[in-house]
This record gives structure tokens, sequence and C-alpha cells, in this order.
């Protein structure tokens, strides 16, 4: 958790959850608080709190407590004095390590879990909220300054010991999809029946360990209640109906059979999947293809092939203008290419431009993945935002616009966002540089601005220092690994 994320969706279904199901019982929040930092545009899934007709009905008094704490203090402090979740004991020791020792770490971590658990053993309910979720032991290295973000199971098990628990989890790209790697981790926590799956903006996993017959009464009639926006994944039984195997057994990918197989005639033994699969196989197409005659079934071949040339063809197409080779947008403007000299300088300097840098999908080796169809999509792109914006009016209205047009479970997140920044060219640095181009008789034209921006705008808007790209000496790749900006002449 970190105090920015405060009032955002994410607060909302939680907070929604717990006062669902608690009950009678004595909650308990072990907060695993976090200094604020990361991507720029975490904890800004907020627009929810403008759309009342969709969200406010599912819990009122919630929704306008968390709508009055955005307008006015993001913080856990603020949330524990409005006794959201009545009366609850939290356990909210800061977990920042940045001060501390790396041999110490460990150590410290240990002080810091004992701590939670000492002040909420008085509780029959305990919620953890780690900021990136649950993480395996064995990828667990508490020296690491990433490691205060994490929970390990190790001690999601401990906290969860003896009594009921809700585990928070942000999804990762855990190979095979979320639902995979939800039921991966519910075998890995003892108790663990069910899982809550949000998913709505970023996605995310709430696990239930050690829940009673009260507690899955409340937790269905929630579910019901917030409807399609997360659903209810329940944890697969094994072959005597137990859903609270052990962890060991949890991955077995074998179903369970209502009786053996039938002895068969010949030498082979049947595999208990294949046999448990066959009744509930369309067999129409397979028929459909044994009619065929060799001749009709190489003619089909052939005809299959073609389409793919087809494909391949549409894909890569000849070199031609954008608009004349993609269907249904042949009555778009000119494009780019065909812009004139003076239009183009001007897109340059001053229009702004959105640059797809990949596209990932689906499954990607090594080898291959049959009958599988991809359940998440990402995309990294860069933008130049348009004279006159701030970055975070960019990112705000991208998101708007995501969730105006139904995106809302597209995740967004700024890996970097920097505001645009001038030079005075009668700065003595501008000045400085000019002469020297002089003295050497190299022409120098000063433009109005680049074409794009980076970090080095800091020293400008933060600092109001004068700053000048792409002249002296190195600089490295742009754009690479090894990218610099001296400061103070060429010793630094």
């Amino acid at each position: 958790m970190q105090d920015r994320y405060t009032g955002d969706i994410g607060d909302f279904v939680k907070y929604g959850l717990l006062r669902a199901i608690r009950g009678r019982k004595r909650l308990g929040v072990a907060w695993y608080l976090h200094p604020d930092g990361g991507p720029a545009g975490d904890g800004q899934h907020i627009v929810y709190l403008q759309q009342d007709a969709r969200w406010r009905c599912l819990d009122p008094g919630l929704f306008d407590c968390l709508r009055r704490l955005v307008a006015r203090e993001r913080s856990v402090a603020a949330v524990q004095r409005e006794d959201l979740l009545r009366n609850a004991v939290f356990a909210a020791d800061r977990l920042d390590i940045a001060d501390i020792p790396v041999s110490q770490r460990s150590c410290w971590r240990q002080r810091w879990f004992a701590r939670v658990t000492s002040q909420l053993s008085g509780c029959d309910l305990v919620f953890a909220d780690p900021d990136n979720g649950l993480c395996p032991d064995d990828r667990f290295a508490p020296a690491r300054k990433e490691s205060a973000k994490r929970m390990p199971l190790a001690e999601a098990n401990a906290l969860a010991a003896a009594r009921a628990a809700v585990l928070y989890h942000h999804n990762s790209r855990f190979a095979g999809g979320h639902e995979k790697e939800i039921r991966h981790l519910m075998g890995q926590l003892r108790g663990c029946t069910c899982a809550y799956y949000w998913q709505r903006w970023s996605n995310r996993t709430f696990f239930i360990v050690n829940a009673d017959d009260e507690i899955e009464r409340r937790l269905t009639r929630f579910v019901q209640r917030w409807g399609n926006h997360g659903r209810l994944l329940h944890r697969e039984r094994d072959r005597t109906g137990a859903r609270d195997r052990p962890a060991a057994a949890a991955n077995s990918t074998v179903p369970a059979l209502q009786s053996p197989p039938a002895p068969r005639s010949d030498n082979f033994e049947a595999d208990p999947v294949i046999e448990a699969y066959k009744p509930g196989v369309d067999r129409t197409l397979l028929r459909e293809n044994l009619r065929r005659s060799v001749t009709e079934r190489v003619e089909n071949l052939i005809a299959l092939q073609r389409l793919a040339e087809e494909a391949r063809r549409a894909a890569y197409p000849s070199p031609g203008p954008w608009n004349q080779v993609l269907p249904g947008v042949a009555a778009a403007p000119v494009p780019l290419g065909d812009l004139g000299d003076e239009e183009t300088v001007m897109n340059f300097f001053y229009g702004p431009s959105l640059n797809i840098n990949g596209l990932r999908s689906g499954f990607t080796g090594p080898g291959t993945l049959p009958f599988s169809l991809p359940n998440e999509a990402s995309a990294l792109f860069d933008i130049r935002v348009p004279r006159g914006y701030k970055v975070q009016e960019a990112i705000r209205r991208i998101r708007e616009h995501l969730d105006a047009q139904g995106y809302q479970d597209v995740e967004f997140t700024a890996m970097g966002a920097y505001d645009p920044s001038t030079t005075d060219p009668n700065s003595e640095l501008v000045r400085s540089v000019r002469r020297a181009f002089q003295e050497m008789d190299v022409p120098v034209v000063t433009v109005p601005g680049s074409g794009g921006g980076g970090p080095w705008s800091i020293y400008a808007t933060d600092l109001g220092l004068p700053v000048i790209r792409s002249v002296g000496l190195g600089g490295g790749a742009g754009g690479g690994a090894n990218e610099y900006i001296a400061i103070d002449g060429t010793d630094t």
C-alpha cells in the first residue's frame, strides 16, 4: 500500500469486500505501507468517483467517504480516522528500508513482521495489503529495495494461521495468464479455498483463507451485488471432492474420474486425461473430413495454403500510401509522408505524435502452445504531447478517453513523463555556444524546439537552468543506455 493510492478503484473494492464479509469478526489490517513512489499515473484510477450512477449504489457510505478523502487527504492515516472499517486494528509501521544497511535488512524485516503479528494477535480476520502482492519464498530477497513491496508466502501463511484472512495480490505477467497465476497461488496458501478476481482497470486478486460458512455466505452475496466487475474463483477439488488438499497436489492436471476407464481390447493402457475428455469432444468436423476422398483433402489443403498466402500479402503489402493499403480508410486525409516541406517541419516542432514501439500478446515461446487463445495484450508506446500541454494533463486525458470508450479494464502506466522546457536564446550558455561555432566558421541554426523530450527538461523546469541538446561533445546514442548529458562543462 502507498498513501497516494488512497481512494482509487482498488481501495473501493478492497474496503467494500472487507465491509461485506467481516460480520462480527475483529478485523486487523496489515498495511504493508511503502513510501510513495513508482510510475507516474499510479493511483490515478479515481474517475469512478465521478460516475455515481454506476458505482455509488454498491456501497454509498464508502463511496462518499473515499470521494471526500481524494479531495482532501490521500493517506492511510485519513482512512483510519474515518473509521471506514469500524473499529479495526491497524499495523501501520512503514516498510521503508532505504536507509537500512543491506546487511541488516533481513533481520529488520523479521522484526517488522513480528511487530505486525503481535499488533494483530487479537483479531480473528486479518487483511494484508502488500503493494505488489504475494511473492514465492524462493524469489523473495529482503535485502533488495523492491522486496518492501512484496509479501512472501511464508509471511502470508504465518499471518493467516488459525484465523480467516484476506490477502491482496496485484496480478503479474505470470506464464499462462492471471487465472493460472491465481490457481497456482491458491495451491501455495494453506486453507485458501477461493479468490476474488477484480477485472476493472488494474487487475488484482483477493485470496480468501480459512473462510468459515458465514464468510462464504457473505462473500457470495458480495459477488452477486458487485456484478460483473469481478469473478469468484474456487480451488479445484481433488478426487475425493475435498477443496483443501495439500499444496503439492494443487498443480495436478488430471481431472477426477467418476469411475475407472473401461477395459480395452488392445495392448494400450488408457490415458485417464484422454478418457475424461472424450465424452465432451465435438467430432463433427472430424467426421466431415473423413467423408472426403484423398483428392478432396489435398484440394482443401491447397485452398488453405492460398488463404495463408493472401493473409501474408495483406500483412506485408507492397509499398504505397497507408490510406490506399489499409481497408476502410481510403477517405482518410493525406498521409504524413506526403506532406510538403513546410508542413513537415511545422509538425515536427509543434505537432503531437504517438509512436507504437511494440505489441505483445499470447504465447511467445519457447516452442509452441497449441489450442490456446491470448487472454491479455500489451503495447509500449511513446507520445510527444501537444505544445502548451503538461504531461499529467495528457495522461489524464488518455485515461479519460479509454474510460469513455468502455476500456476501464485497460491498464495504462506512464513509465516516464517529462514536461516540455525551453531555454532563452539570449542566455549566456546559448550565446557562448554560438560564439564557439562562429570561431570555427560552422553555421549555426537556432530552432524553436526539439522533436522529443526527456529527463533533461527537469533542469529547466525545476532548477531554472538553461539546457542545450544535440551540440557539444559526446551525448551517447539517443534513447540508448549510454545516453548522457554534461553538466557544468565536460568534467562531469
